[in-house]
C-alpha cells in the first residue's frame, strides 16, 4: 500500500454526518414520539436503555477507542492490521456473549422490575450487536465516508419503521425493537466491505491475549463515563420514590411512577444537548488516528498545532451553541415537543455548558493524552469526576429529582476537564486558549442578548421561531465579522473556493 494521505476536513465532514445520523433519528421523531409514548413512556424506555446501556459497556470491554488507535498504527500494513482486527474482534464477541448471558439472567429474574422485562429483553439485541461491529476497522483507516452512508440509509429506514407502527402509548415495545433492529443491522451491513481491507490469517497465528489488558486500561475509563452519562438514568429510576397522576391527549388520568416520568424529561433534555455537543467530539473520532500516526512519527509540533486549532474550533462553535440554547429554550422545547415538558426548558438550560466542556475534555483526553498513549492520567481524571458524579448523584437525585442529576453531570464533567488541563499543561495553555478565544464568547453574548430582546416581539410559531434562530446566526457571525475573527475569515475564503483538500 502506499503512503495514506486521507483528508481531515473532509473525514470531519464524514464523521459528522454519521454522528449527527446516530442522532438524528430521535431528533426527528422526538416531536412525534413524545406526543404519542408521552414523558411516562419515554422515560420507561430511557431507564431500560440506561440499564442495557450498561452491560453494553462491559460488553464493548474499551475496544471502541483502543481498536481504532491500534488499527491506525497499521494503516499501511495489511497483515498486521488484519491480525489484530480478527484478534479484537474475537476478544470482543467471547466477552460480549458472557455478558448477553449474565444480562439475560438478570433480566429474567426481575432484578430491574418485571414490569421493564418486555422492553429489556427486546434492548438484549443491543449487546447481540456489539459482537457484529466492526466500525473500528473504518475509523481507524480514516475511511469515514462508508459509514456516513450507512448511519443515512440505516437511519433514515428506522425513522420510517417508528411511523409506520409506533401509533399509541401502548407501542413502547415495538419502539423499542425498532430502534434496536436497525442498530444490528447498520453493524451487519458494514461486512459487505471488510474484504477490502483485510487478508487472509492463519488463526495459529493470532494472539488473542495480547489486547486484554490494554483494553482493559481504557475500559476503567469507560465504566467511569458511564457513571455521569448513563447511570445517571438507572439512578433516577432507582432513588425517586412515588407515583402522580399524568393526563394524555383525551384528558383520562393515569398513575404513573414519578420516577419514570422524571427520565423522560431528563432523556429529553439530555437528547438535544448531546446532538449539539456531537458537532464538536465528532471531530475528536477524526483525530485520534490522524494524531496516533503523528506521534508515531514522533512529529509533536504538528500534533500540538492539531490539538491548537481543536481547542479554537469549541470556542468557535461551542459558545454559539450553549448561548443560543439559553436563550431560545422556552421557544423550542413547547414546538419541538408539545405541551406537559416545560421541565424540559430548565434542564436544556443547566445543561447547556456541557457542549464546551466535553468539547474540550475531548480535545485534551482523545486528541491529545490518549495517542501519547497517557492512559493513566486520562483514566485518573474520569476515575475523579465519575467518583464525585456518583456522590452527588446519590445526594441530589432524591432532593432534585432530574435537576440533581443534571447538576452532577455538569459539575463532574468539568472536574474532569480541570483534571485533564492539569495533566496536560507541560503541552498546552489554557490561557492560549482563553486569548484565542475571546471573541467567540464576546460575540455569543451579544447574539444572546440579540436574541432574548427580539423573543419580546417575534411570535411563537414554527416559522417564526426558525426566523429567531437565523437572526441569531447572523448577529453572531456579523459581530466576528467586526472583529476581524481569522478563522471566519479562512472558513469565508474556503466556501468561496468551494474545494476540500
Amino acid at each position: 500500500m502506499g503512503k495514506v494521505n486521507k483528508s481531515v476536513k473532509l473525514n470531519y465532514i464524514y464523521n459528522l454526518t454519521f454522528y449527527m445520523f446516530s442522532l438524528i433519528a430521535p431528533i426527528v421523531t422526538a416531536p412525534y414520539i413524545s406526543r404519542v409514548l408521552g414523558s411516562n413512556g419515554i422515560g420507561q424506555y430511557s431507564y431500560s436503555f440506561s440499564i442495557v446501556s450498561i452491560f453494553t459497556l462491559f460488553a464493548s470491554f474499551g475496544f471502541s477507542t483502543y481498536a481504532q488507535r491500534e488499527i491506525a498504527r497499521f494503516q499501511n500494513d495489511k497483515y498486521n492490521q488484519s491480525k489484530t482486527f480478527y484478534e479484537i474482534m474475537i476478544d470482543k464477541a467471547i466477552i460480549s456473549a458472557l455478558v448477553l448471558a449474565l444480562y439475560t439472567t438478570l433480566v429474567f429474574m426481575n432484578v430491574f422490575g418485571i414490569e421493564y422485562r418486555e422492553i429489556l429483553l427486546i434492548l438484549s439485541i443491543n449487546l447481540v450487536s456489539i459482537i457484529f461491529d466492526s466500525n473500528f476497522l473504518f475509523q481507524g483507516n480514516e475511511e469515514f465516508g462508508f459509514l456516513a452512508l450507512r448511519s443515512i440509509v440505516t437511519k433514515v429506514i428506522g425513522i420510517l419503521l417508528i411511523f409506520l407502527f409506533v401509533k399509541s402509548e401502548n407501542d413502547i415495545c415495538i419502539y423499542t425493537f425498532c430502534q434496536s433492529i436497525i442498530l444490528i443491522g447498520s453493524n451487519i451491513v458494514v461486512w459487505t466491505k471488510l474484504n477490502k481491507y483485510l487478508v487472509r490469517i492463519s488463526i495459529k497465528d493470532l494472539n488473542l491475549r495480547k489486547h486484554l489488558l490494554p483494553a482493559f486500561k481504557l475500559f476503567i475509563p469507560t465504566i467511569a463515563v458511564s457513571v455521569y452519562t448513563t447511570l445517571d438514568k438507572t439512578l433516577i429510576g432507582l432513588l425517586i420514590k412515588g407515583t402522580t397522576m399524568i393526563g394524555d391527549k383525551n384528558g383520562i388520568m393515569t398513575i404513573v411512577k414519578i420516577a419514570d416520568v422524571e427520565n423522560g424529561y431528563y432523556e429529553q433534555a439530555e437528547k438535544i444537548v448531546k446532538m449539539c455537543t456531537m458537532i464538536i467530539t465528532s471531530l475528536g473520532t477524526v483525530m485520534i488516528p490522524r494524531n496516533s500516526k503523528i506521534v508515531a512519527d514522533n512529529n509533536k509540533e504538528k500534533l500540538l498545532s492539531n490539538v491548537k486549532m481543536s481547542m479554537k474550533y469549541v470556542g468557535f462553535i461551542g459558545f454559539p451553541i450553549v448561548f443560543g440554547l439559553d436563550a431560545i429554550a422556552n421557544r423550542f422545547v413547547p414546538i419541538f415537543y408539545g405541551l406537559g415538558y416545560s421541565k424540559v426548558t430548565y434542564l436544556m438550560i443547566i445543561f447547556s455548558p456541557l457542549v464546551c466542556i466535553i468539547g474540550m475534555t475531548n480535545v485534551i483526553g482523545s486528541q491529545l493524552m490518549l495517542p501519547q498513549r497517557k492512559d493513566k492520567q486520562y483514566t485518573i481524571s474520569i476515575l475523579i469526576g465519575a467518583s464525585i458524579n456518583l456522590l452527588l448523584n446519590i445526594i441530589l437525585i432524591p432532593i432534585l429529582y432530574s435537576y440533581g442529576a443534571c447538576l452532577s453531570t455538569i459539575i463532574a464533567e468539568f472536574i474532569v476537564m480541570i483534571c485533564m488541563i492539569i495533566f496536560s499543561k507541560d503541552d498546552i495553555s489554557i490561557w492560549t486558549w482563553v486569548t484565542d478565544t475571546w471573541r467567540y464568547l464576546l460575540a455569543s453574548l451579544v447574539m444572546f442578548f440579540g436574541v432574548s430582546w427580539l423573543s419580546l416581539y417575534i411570535g411563537s410559531t414554527l416559522i417564526e421561531f426558525l426566523i429567531l434562530i437565523i437572526l441569531g446566526l447572523f448577529l453572531y457571525f456579523i459581530c466576528l465579522l467586526l472583529l476581524k475573527d481569522k478563522v471566519l475569515y479562512y472558513l469565508i475564503e474556503k466556501l468561496l473556493k468551494f474545494k476540500i483538500k
